[in-house]
């Protein structure tokens, strides 16, 4: 048995792309600065007694799927046998700037089934200029600034996000059919979702389960909007993604909302309340509605 023990003692070290080549099906860190201190030992291939700290400034992660690499990544690693210890680890994602702590374990036999534990928290963010890099931005039928955290766990071949998303301000949203948009003054919600990340470079991406729960929508006008469900979101088109939500409507003052939509309804209706069901598509939904 052949025992190998290595050290690293405060030093720098420049990153070229050409050292990851090996991994290209992976994300590979393609430039950046580390600075640490790393000892453990190597026996048959294996990597024992680790432990120490790493420091990356100006960092970049190209991800396979990604238009756009993640860059300014700079933040503290602390290494403890096979846990990663990510302190504050701070990047960026075209207009997305965030920070995320938590922690790697690393399986050495199969770095993809290393699990993970890690929470993110977003600064607040236009999210149409953050899908608009992956092709979906440009009709979001949803404008304002948004801010977001969310946890991921499980492995890399099997990773779950959950999270919260809401509004800083008032945001707008435009309705299918509607040509004017509808105001709110706030929209928030929980998602949860699982998916593969390593798939994304291989081939089509397929559809994406995202499951809502605490969802509430407050009109200008007064009342409230509130529920949850599941959409399927469709690769392909966002218009095309399927929707199941059950929604709650209360004390909705129904001639000021159609107002502003540019409807009139020709009698008074007055204030509303009701149950409602939302299928079909973003581009055709149904409702079924019960008073």
């Amino acid at each position: 048995r052949l025992r190998t023990v290595t050290g690293v003692q405060t030093c720098a070290l420049p990153i070229s792309e050409s050292q990851f080549q090996s991994l290209a099906k992976s994300p590979r860190l393609t430039q950046g600065t580390l600075t640490g201190n790393l000892q453990g030992a190597v026996v048959a291939r294996e990597v024992s007694d680790l432990s120490g700290t790493l420091e990356l400034a100006a960092g970049a992660v190209a991800v396979p799927g990604l238009p756009i690499p993640i860059t300014e990544v700079g933040g503290k690693v602390e290494f403890q046998d096979d846990r990663f210890n990510l302190r504050n680890l701070e990047a960026t994602w075209g207009v997305a700037q965030g920070s995320l702590t938590g922690v790697v374990v690393a399986n050495w036999q199969n770095w993809q089934q290393s699990t993970v534990e890690m929470k993110a928290v977003l600064k607040p963010l236009g999210i149409r200029s953050v899908l608009e890099p992956l092709g979906i931005g440009a009709n979001l039928p949803l404008e304002g600034t948004w801010k977001t955290d969310f946890a991921l766990s499980g492995t890399l071949q099997n990773l779950a996000v959950a999270g919260r998303l809401g509004s800083v301000e008032g945001v707008t949203v435009t309705l299918p059919g509607r040509e004017s948009p509808l105001p709110l003054e706030g929209l928030s919600g929980r998602f949860q979702t699982q998916f593969n990340p390593l798939a994304l470079a291989q081939g089509p991406r397929p559809a994406l389960n995202l499951s809502l729960s605490e969802l509430e929508a407050i009109p200008t006008v007064g009342g409230r909007i509130a529920g949850g469900g599941e959409v399927t979101i469709d690769p392909q088109g966002l218009f095309s993604s399927d929707l199941n939500l059950d929604l709650s409507v209360e004390q909705i003052p129904a001639d000021a909302l159609a107002a502003q939509m540019g409807q009139k309804f020709p009698i008074a209706v007055g204030t509303i309340a009701a149950q409602t069901q939302v299928t079909g598509t973003i581009a055709n939904p149904q409702v079924l509605v019960a008073l």
